[in-house]
C-alpha cells in the first residue's frame, strides 16, 4: 500500500512537473511572431512574457493627491479637469473642463503644491475662447488650442505667450486629439468635414506637419448619424504616441493595436487576447440618462453582453504601452492595464488608472519621470489627482 501511494504520489509530481515546464517553456518563447507584406503581427494570445531588460513585477506607492473638493483649490479657480501633464522638472499642469471664465491652466510644484495659473478666457492677448488642450510639447511648451480665432497659442512653463501657429480653416480636432510628436509633427484624431456642406463625414487619424497644413491620414472611421447608430462601442479611435512610435486602436470590439513609427509607416500589430468584462444592468442607464426618453436611441441602441477589449491607451517615457480595460482591480478600484514593451510583447498585467464607464473621453492618465499622474472622481462627484511612484522589479 505504502508503495502504490508513494508511486500514485510520483505520479502526480511528474504531472505537475511536466505542465510546470511548459508553461515555463511557453513563456520563454514569447508571442508568435509573423510577418505579413512586411508588416510584423506579434500575437501575444492570453500570455504574459518575459522580456529580456523589461520588468516582471510593478507596484504603485501613492506619494499625494491633488483634491479638487479642497475649499483653497475652488477659491483659486480650479473646480474641474479636463486633462493633466508634467514638465521635465516633474511640475504638474492641469487645464480646466468646460470654462467659459477665469484662467484654464493650474500650475503645481513638483510635490502638489499650487504655484499659480494663466491663460483665461477672452479675447485678449494670451486669452483663448473655446478652449481644446494637447499634450506639452518634448520642449515644455505649453499649447492650448483656440478655437475662437482658430489657432494654437503655445505657453511656457511660466504663462508666458511664446508664439502662435494658425489653424486651417476646416480643421475641428477630437478633444484630446492633438498629440505633439518628437519629430516635430502632431498626431491629430479630427473629424473629417464635407466642404460643400460641412458635415462630419468621418473620424480620422493622420500626422500633421507643424503648421498644420500637411498631413498623412492613417485610419479613417466612420462618424454613425443618430439613426445608424446601434451600438455604444462604435469604431472611435483610440490614439497614444511615445518618441518613437504612434498606437491606434478602438473602442469596438477589436483586440489590435496598430503600430506606426513617427512618419506614419504602419509597422507592427499587436493581438492581444482579454478576459471579457460583463456590461452591468445599470450600464445602459446611465449612458442614457443624459438624452431624452423620446429619442431614436433609445430604442436604437443595443447594449452587448460584454465591453470591448479598450477604454484608453497611454504610454511612458520609456516607449511601452499602457493599455487600460474595463475589468477593476476590487481591492483599489484601479482599471486592470496591460502593459506592452516597445517590441509589442504584453510583459505585465497591472491596475493603474481609473476610468468611469460613462465618459466617452476617459479621465486621464500621464506617466513621466517614474511617476503615473492620474484624474479619479469621487464617490461625491468630484475629481483628485492621484500621483504615485512607480516601482519596478527586472530580473
Amino acid at each position: 500500500m505504502r508503495l502504490k501511494i508513494k508511486c500514485l504520489s510520483s505520479g502526480w509530481l511528474l504531472i505537475a512537473a511536466m505542465a510546470i515546464s511548459s508553461a515555463c517553456r511557453e513563456a520563454e518563447l514569447g508571442p508568435v511572431r509573423t510577418l505579413k507584406d512586411g508588416l510584423e503581427i506579434v500575437e501575444n494570445g492570453n500570455g504574459i512574457y518575459p522580456e529580456k531588460g523589461e520588468p516582471r513585477t510593478l507596484s504603485l506607492r501613492e506619494e499625494f493627491r491633488i483634491d479638487l473638493e479642497d475649499g483653497s483649490l475652488a477659491e483659486a479657480g480650479l473646480t474641474d479637469v479636463d486633462t493633466l501633464d508634467v514638465d521635465s522638472h516633474g511640475r504638474i499642469y492641469l487645464f480646466r473642463r468646460q470654462a467659459i471664465s477665469g484662467n484654464i491652466v493650474f500650475k503645481f510644484d513638483e510635490r502638489g503644491r499650487l504655484l499659480g495659473s494663466f491663460c483665461a478666457i477672452g479675447q485678449g492677448p494670451g486669452e483663448v475662447q473655446s478652449p481644446r488642450f494637447m499634450r506639452m510639447t518634448p520642449g515644455d511648451e505649453i499649447p492650448v488650442i483656440n478655437m475662437g480665432n482658430r489657432a494654437v497659442v503655445f505657453f511656457d512653463t511660466e504663462g508666458k505667450v511664446i508664439r502662435k501657429t494658425a489653424l486651417p480653416a476646416v480643421f475641428l480636432p477630437l478633444p484630446r486629439g492633438i498629440i505633439p510628436l518628437a519629430t516635430g509633427d502632431y498626431l491629430v484624431s479630427y473629424f473629417r468635414v464635407k466642404p460643400e456642406t460641412l458635415e462630419f463625414s468621418e473620424f480620422g487619424v493622420g500626422v500633421f506637419s507643424a503648421d498644420f497644413t500637411k498631413r498623412l491620414e492613417l485610419r479613417i472611421y466612420p462618424v454613425p448619424g443618430e439613426n445608424d447608430l446601434r451600438t455604444p462601442f462604435y469604431d472611435f479611435p483610440l490614439v497614444a504616441a511615445s518618441d518613437k512610435a504612434i498606437f491606434i486602436a478602438s473602442m469596438a470590439p477589436k483586440r489590435d493595436i496598430e503600430v506606426y513609427d513617427l512618419g506614419g509607416r504602419l509597422i507592427r500589430k499587436i493581438l492581444a487576447d482579454y478576459p471579457a468584462v460583463k456590461v452591468p444592468s445599470e450600464f445602459r442607464e446611465e449612458f442614457l440618462s443624459p438624452i431624452p426618453r423620446d429619442h431614436p436611441l433609445w430604442k436604437n441602441l443595443v447594449f452587448p453582453g460584454t465591453f470591448p477589449p479598450f477604454k484608453s491607451l497611454f504610454t511612458d517615457d520609456l516607449g511601452r504601452l499602457y493599455a487600460a480595460g474595463y475589468a477593476k482591480d476590487p481591492r483599489t478600484g484601479a482599471n486592470v492595464c496591460d502593459v506592452f514593451s516597445p517590441s509589442g510583447v504584453r510583459i505585465l498585467r497591472t491596475a493603474m488608472g481609473y476610468q468611469t464607464l460613462q465618459h466617452l473621453h476617459p479621465l486621464d492618465a500621464v506617466i513621466k519621470n517614474g511617476r503615473l499622474y492620474c484624474v479619479r472622481e469621487k464617490p461625491g462627484g468630484f475629481l483628485e489627482v492621484l500621483v504615485f511612484s512607480l516601482q519596478w522589479t527586472v530580473d
